[in-house]
């Protein structure tokens, strides 16, 4: 049977001051397989790491950060366009009564409902159109139209004179609950962003070193926020 030993080695550095063992300089030389070649676990060589070598830290935050503040920003920004275009195009459209014919409704995420309600109107022109707006699970439960039952009941229908096919019937209102959703969006956003800054500067300053051994690097800050934990000596950089 063949001895394993002859690929795994225990040994100690010699101690030059008195020709002892030291027990805390031990390395073990083990056999790796992989790549067909004996290892030794030696003590990391530790350097400060640059922005270069975290760049995957603070990148992944700003990429992050810009997404939500794209999704949020954008949703606001609709939002308001929406509202401000609905109440000045009500100040100058014309108003005719309506008939509610549908109201249907989905269900999205965080079971949340938006509402959709269709209705039928004659412009002044004499020809018929149907037109929908979509509502709010809010806006819906304020108006009344998160029922059913108000198919068949009359609606007054703002359409604008010179293109009769486009009306809505009250003013766009994202509500409060999906204003407020988007502006926390918004700050968990900027926070990102902050977090980003934060770590780039860490690293730009010299916060964090890079541990390299057997091929391997870890990135690890200069002082650990860990009761007990280390702090790395400079003069090995």
């Amino acid at each position: 049977m063949e001895n394993n030993n002859d690929f795994f080695y225990n040994g100690y550095d010699d101690n030059s001051q008195d020709n002892t063992k030291d027990p805390f300089s031990q390395k073990k030389t083990f056999y790796d397989p992989d790549s067909g070649v004996f290892i030794t676990n030696e003590d990391p060589v530790v350097k400060v790491a640059t922005t270069k070598d975290g760049r995957n830290h603070y990148i992944s935050s700003f990429l992050v950060a810009l997404i939500v503040l794209l999704a949020a920003g954008g949703m606001i920004t609709i939002d308001i366009v929406k509202s401000v275009w609905s109440v000045s195009f009500m100040e100058h459209a014309s108003q005719v009564q309506g008939v509610v014919t549908k109201v249907s409704h989905s269900t999205g995420r965080k079971r949340t409902k938006t509402y959709y309600v269709y209705y039928h109107y004659s412009a002044s022109d004499g020809q018929e159109y149907d037109g929908c707006q979509t509502l709010t699970q809010q806006k819906a439960f304020e108006t009344g139209f998160s029922s059913r039952n108000k198919v068949g009941t009359a609606v007054t229908v703002f359409f604008d004179p010179s293109n009769p096919k486009t009306s809505i019937i009250m003013v766009h209102d994202p509500g409060w609950v999906r204003i407020s959703g988007e502006i926390i969006g918004f700050i968990v956003g900027v926070l990102l962003l902050i977090n980003g800054i934060r770590i780039y500067r860490a690293f730009s300053n010299g916060e964090y070193v890079v541990e390299e051994l057997n091929g391997r690097r870890k990135i690890r800050p200069l002082k650990s926020r860990r009761r007990g934990g280390y702090t790395y000596d400079i003069q090995k950089y």
